[in-house]
C-alpha cells in the first residue's frame, strides 16, 4: 500500500491498456455504483482502462467462459 500511495503522490497511473472485467449483477455492480462503477474507479490509476460487466456468478470466467475469452480476445488485438 505504501508504493500505491507514493504512485499517487507522483502522479504515476498504469501506462497500458487495462482490462476491467467483473460479475454482472455482482456486488460491483452495487458497491461502487455512487462512484461510477468499476470502470471509473480505475480511471485514476489507468491511462486507458477499458472493460464490463460479464454475465455469470461469483466466479463468471469459469461459469461464462465463452463470454470472457470474447472480451479478452477483443482485448488483445
Amino acid at each position: 500500500m505504501l508504493h500505491d500511495v507514493e504512485d499517487r503522490l507522483d502522479g504515476r497511473t498504469i501506462a497500458c491498456p487495462t482490462l476491467v472485467l467483473w460479475s454482472e449483477g455482482g456486488p460491483l455492480d452495487r458497491w461502487y455504483e455512487a462512484a461510477g462503477g468499476p470502470l471509473e474507479l480505475w480511471k485514476p490509476w489507468a491511462r486507458d482502462v477499458r472493460g464490463r460487466a460479464v454475465s455469470g456468478g461469483h466466479f463468471f470466467p469459469e461459469q461464462n467462459a465463452a463470454e470472457t475469452i470474447d472480451e479478452l480476445r477483443r482485448f488483445l488485438r
